[in-house]
């Protein structure tokens, strides 16, 4: 899989997002990026990678139990998903 690198996280106001214009005049959505979100957003542009790929980044960058960076890296392919941020 991949990111969708069309689309560029922006700081406002002190929080990480990306901005995803509607269509038909709609508001646009807001997704949010933590620190390790964006850790993974920065480290994995243009490559191609796997879950087990980013849980391996996030243990190497953290100090954080294998499992509870497994379930971030979870929540984030479920949010990039829900988004159509992920190239699949």
């Amino acid at each position: 899989m991949r990111l969708d690198s069309t689309y560029k996280i922006y700081s406002v106001e002190g929080e990480n997002v990306i901005l995803q214009p509607l269509v038909d005049g709609a508001m646009s959505r807001v997704v949010g990026f933590n620190e390790s979100s964006l850790f993974l957003w920065n480290g994995f542009q243009n490559v191609d990678f796997n879950a087990d790929d980013l849980v391996q980044a996030l243990l190497s960058e953290y100090e954080v139990e294998e499992s509870v960076a497994r379930a971030d890296v979870d929540g984030l392919l479920a949010q990039l998903r829900d988004n159509g941020l992920l190239i699949e």
